[in-house]
């Protein structure tokens, strides 16, 4: 648009139109809050990529509706605006998609081609801001289009056997056809196309961001009863590991109970003499043995001579190597 033209934008804008402007930026700055916070909170990157997407059609609307121009007392033309808007829109839109319908797995090899065709398409908005060549605008509004079917032609192919795609489809196939003839009313002088001005363009918008609310709101729903399911598997995954490793535990005790009854029958260990064996196995020093067994250190030196007179052997090490010996364990 031109200074003069956005002038009259201004000047038509009736009460109305006001409202209906107002209430779609309050709209579209709601759904911008709560798909961050749901980004936040689950981490995923289909939040993250509708917000640009909705960020990205407001400034467009902004754009269109004079208000760059109102603000700065008719200093911020940026005449560019819209290619670079347009462009930034189709880009959010496919990655919005591609999360949205959790396509990694299908079109992971085509990740490539959407960063060379994205690259082409930034190309062509540099050009055509240098040249001011037309041809130039209508290849990057034409890739734009090319982006915007590319999700809609996702969506329907997924129509069948995913519910958010029957969302998308929907939503995005109302804003796409009426963008396009947005575009041609913007561009040519057809009659035809007079129809579809600048608010229903709004409309059409406000109904996707509406009908994708409602996707997202489901999307959250079975996002928390998979985390609560992943959840109590896990719980029963670790209560089960408990389960495991206390029946393993209560198997060990038992078979060095019955490890120490066969040492004490053959070797005559009085029960001090097994108390001390069970201490040095778990590799306590003297001072830590008379701790624990509340004796005094002599003590606890004499039981251990005792035992390793009993058991035939001359150090700690040797003892404790008796335990690789346990006809128990070994069955």
């Amino acid at each position: 648009m031109s200074e003069y033209q956005f002038q009259d934008v201004l000047v038509g804008l009736s009460p109305k139109n006001l409202l209906f402007m107002g209430g779609y930026y309050g709209l579209a700055l709601m759904s911008v809050v709560f798909n961050l916070v749901f980004y936040i909170i689950f981490k995923n990157k289909s939040f993250i990529a509708y917000c640009v997407l909705l960020f990205s059609t407001a400034i467009t609307f902004f754009y269109e509706d004079g208000l760059f121009y109102f603000l700065s007392d008719g200093k911020w033309i940026m005449p560019h605006l819209t290619m670079w808007n347009s462009s930034l829109t189709a880009v959010a839109a496919l990655l919005f998609t591609y999360y949205f319908l959790e396509l990694d797995s299908e079109l992971a090899a085509y990740r490539k081609v959407f960063f060379i065709a994205t690259g082409v398409l930034s190309l062509g908005v540099v050009l055509h801001i240098f040249t001011q060549i037309p041809l130039i605008s209508h290849f990057v509004l034409s890739t734009c289009f090319v982006f915007a079917l590319t999700c809609l032609y996702l969506a329907v192919k997924r129509f069948k056997k995913d519910i958010y795609a029957r969302f998308l489809t929907i939503a995005f196939g109302l804003l796409v056809f009426t963008g396009m003839f947005y575009a041609l009313h913007t561009r040519t002088d057809y009659a035809i196309f007079s129809w579809f001005n600048i608010n229903v363009f709004r409309l059409f918008s406000t109904l996707e961001i509406i009908s994708i609310s409602f996707a997202i709101i489901f999307r959250v729903k079975t996002l928390q009863q998979e985390n609560e399911f992943y959840r109590e598997e896990l719980n029963k995954y670790l209560r089960d590991l408990d389960e495991k490793r206390f029946e393993e535990i209560i198997d060990e005790n038992n078979q060095t109970e019955q490890f120490t009854e066969i040492l004490e029958k053959k070797y005559s260990l009085t029960e001090r003499e097994i108390q001390v064996l069970q201490c040095i196995w778990e590799g306590m020093s003297n001072k830590e043995i008379s701790e624990q067994l509340f004796i005094s250190l002599s003590t606890t030196k004499y039981h251990i001579s005792n035992l390793y007179i009993k058991l035939d052997v001359k150090n700690r090490h040797q003892a404790v190597v008796l335990t690789q010996f346990n006809p128990v364990s070994n069955k």
